[in-house]
């Protein structure tokens, strides 16, 4: 019944080239994004646990790792866990209303996630 704060746990660290690929009225990189909108609640850049996601299709080529997910890391760094990010329901702005689920509260949420 609990939640996972994703934004905390895989954080965009390098970025390059990323201030047009995603409509950002800001000019700013996605890992600035994050730093800029996050403030005072971003992981800071020197306590995370580095990895590159060896993807050349991947427009970031660095993610830090919280560093309370050590084992996650550990496995990920194995080639035993990968992360699968910004995927789901929400991708698809119909699809709230071709399936009825409430988005706006934790439990409309559990609901909608059971579809999936």
């Amino acid at each position: 019944n609990g939640g996972v704060d994703s934004y905390n746990m895989l954080v965009p660290q390098t970025c390059p080239g990323t201030q047009d690929s995603y409509r950002s009225s800001i000019n700013l990189t996605l890992d600035e994004q994050y730093y800029d909108i996050r403030g005072p609640i971003a992981m800071p850049r020197d306590v995370l646990n580095q990895i590159s996601p060896g993807n050349p299709d991947q427009p970031c080529t660095s993610f830090g790792i919280h560093p309370q997910l050590s084992t996650l890391h550990s496995l990920y760094e194995d080639g035993d866990a990968l992360f699968v990010a910004n995927v789901g329901f929400m991708s698809d702005p119909n699809w709230q209303r071709t399936r009825g689920c409430a988005i706006q509260s934790h439990s409309g949420m559990q609901r909608c996630v059971a579809l999936v």
